[in-house]
């Protein structure tokens, strides 16, 4: 193999491990959406569209 592709490979790597440390940190989905449907439901239910609330 010649030392630029070594060099590609490498590069490659280091991207790759560091995206998947970054996706440790993150959820795997965004937790504000069902609170947000949950909100809307809740107003529709009771018929009060000025005042959201949530009951976790």
């Amino acid at each position: 193999m010649s030392k630029r592709f070594n060099i590609w490979l490498l590069v490659l790597v280091a991207v790759l491990v560091s995206r998947f440390i970054g996706m440790a940190f993150f959820p795997f989905a965004d937790t504000t959406e069902p609170r947000y449907a949950e909100i809307a439901r809740l107003m529709a239910e009771t018929g009060d569209w000025i005042t959201p609330w949530f009951e976790p």
